[in-house]
């Protein structure tokens, strides 16, 4: 089974592969942090049970760019941009086995100079389920 952690985890393996010179930050944004650096996330997380053998989840995996100086480095911008469609656009790989396609990466920026790079996910996994014997084919009953 895989967790939630094991995907953020691979998204900054990933990331830190991509682009080893900038930091992967997990502080929260009220304190301190370097610059440039990476926050990554997951948003929008929906978990349903399909067809009762199978775990789906849908959610969104965002990745946020703080470059060097706040409200300028476009360039530098462009460049993370690149780096993030190449390291993310087609597979994820989370374990040797256990991949998310990637088929679109959004990327948006803020007022301040923030760049957000974001791809929806979904996951299915098979599940135990508490039915042991076979299921009914026919029912017969009487008024």
């Amino acid at each position: 089974m895989i967790k939630l952690s094991d995907i953020l985890k691979a998204v900054n393996s990933t990331l830190n592969k991509a682009c080893p010179k900038i930091t992967i930050d997990s502080k929260d944004l009220s304190e301190s942090f370097s610059r440039p650096s990476f926050r990554t996330e997951l948003d929008g997380l929906k978990t349903s049970a399909f067809m009762t053998t199978f775990k789906e989840r849908n959610f969104t995996i965002r990745i946020y760019f703080f470059n060097s100086v706040v409200g300028k480095g476009r360039e530098e911008r462009l460049k993370i941009i690149e780096c993030i469609e190449d390291a993310f656009l087609g597979t994820l790989w989370i374990t040797d086995t256990f991949v998310i396609p990637v088929d679109e990466i959004n990327f948006d920026e803020t007022d301040d100079g923030v760049l957000i790079a974001s791809f929806d996910s979904l996951t299915m996994e098979q599940i135990e389920n508490d039915v042991d014997g076979e299921m009914m084919e026919e029912l017969e009953y009487r008024f």
